[in-house]
């Protein structure tokens, strides 16, 4: 509702939709697409994803107040970071997939289904104070907010925290981003037997969690040595989930879990390691292991040149000779717009205080965050071609 009122307070029309996505439309004919995510992660952090939007509302309003036409149109995302999907409002709102609304689930301790979460959502929606309400019951996939999105605007451009140490090493404020990396998740299930944890011989053992180990040594040596080969500087991967059932020092445990995250700019860099993962996995004589797609796969993403080089005029412009280029370790909403709304998109980076990212700690210096927004305004400006290049 805060964010409705901001809008309407810079001269834009706000319209929301069904997963409480909010759009700030301005009246100029061709315009620029503004804004970020405002959802967060379980542990916090105050700039990923909001620093986006005010920046944003920031152009909409200094764009009013210079008098210029009402060009930019800001948009706040929900649901980037993926507890019903895969950058469900971005996606959602440009009509980029169909989603699932009676089987996708959201993780935690209450399990609902994304339908039940929209329809409980609604009347808090409809009391936001918006013009127009873009969602209806039942659900329609062609309800979207962003219709015929070529024919309205010059580009998306979202401004979003590094959420890593680049900047910070290279003592940089600002950071233009030249692609996103694409993502594969998936899913290591070990299949043994449950039976006694001192009296069952090695031999006779099905031991789940030790097959899932015995693979993992495996999978982290190979994907290793794709980053200190030089084939893959900039491959990453993580085992953020790790258990065995039942779960009793006493029982060797019939059934191990793992998900297995792993991300990088080039795709074929990403077939090759899922092929490397299926690889391993299949050859695991301990006990069997299954290979589960967790969530659909995501290709990296290049945004475009010619908004890139507006960025990079703009950084020049502010005082740095040298700008500095970064691809994306992070998914952001850039990629649904690139990808499903199919129009130019751009990204700018300011920097995160020791690389600190979805924690309470997060954080970045307020002269940083004042400097960015200079620099993304003055870019905005430059893209809608308000200043000559």
């Amino acid at each position: 509702k805060w964010f409705v009122n901001k809008c309407q307070e810079a001269g834009l029309r706000t319209r929301v939709d069904k997963f409480g996505t909010v759009l700030g439309q301005g009246d100029a004919s061709l315009r620029l697409l503004c804004g970020s995510h405002s959802d967060t992660q379980i542990t916090g952090g105050w700039l990923d994803g909001s620093l986006g939007c005010i920046y944003a509302l920031e152009a909409a309003r200094a764009f009013k107040e210079a008098g210029l036409p009402a060009a930019i149109d800001v948009i706040n995302f929900q649901d980037e970071e993926g507890r019903f999907g895969t950058l469900t409002g971005s996606t959602a709102c440009t009509g980029g997939k169909s989603l699932d609304l009676d089987t996708i689930a959201l993780s935690g301790t209450e399990k609902i289904t994304l339908d039940l979460a929209l329809q409980v959502a609604a009347p808090l929606l409809r009391d936001m104070g918006a013009e127009e309400h873009i969602f209806q019951f039942p659900f329609s996939e062609s309800d979207h907010i962003l219709k015929n999105p070529q024919a309205k605007y010059r580009g998306f451009f979202e401004a979003h925290i590094e959420q890593g140490r680049r900047l910070e090493r290279a003592e940089k404020k600002v950071a233009a981003v030249s692609s996103i990396v694409g993502l594969r998740q998936i899913r290591l299930e070990a299949l043994g037997e449950k039976n006694h944890a001192g009296s069952t011989l090695m031999m006779d053992r099905r031991d789940s969690g030790r097959a899932l180990v015995h693979a993992l040594a495996r999978i982290d040596e190979t994907f290793t040595q794709l980053v200190t080969s030089g084939v893959a500087p900039s491959f990453v991967w993580s085992f953020p989930v790790l258990h065995t059932e039942p779960g009793a020092p006493s029982i060797i445990p019939n059934h191990g879990l793992c998900v297995l995250q792993y991300r990088d700019p080039d795709d074929d860099i990403l077939t090759a390691a899922t092929e490397a993962v299926k690889h391993i996995v299949e050859g695991s004589t301990i006990t069997p292991i299954v290979m589960h797609n967790d969530r659909p796969p995501l290709k990296p993403t290049q945004l475009d040149s010619s908004l890139l080089s507006c960025i990079e005029d703009s950084i020049r412009y502010h005082g740095d000779s040298d700008p500095m280029i970064l691809p994306s370790g992070a998914i952001h909403d850039a990629s649904s717009l690139a990808n499903y709304a199919q129009i130019p998109t751009a990204m700018l980076f300011i920097p995160s205080i020791n690389g600190i990212s979805h924690s309470f700690d997060e954080d970045t210096a307020d002269e940083d965050i004042a400097h960015g927004a200079q620099v993304y305004v003055d870019a905005a400006a430059r893209m809608l071609g308000f200043i000559a290049r």
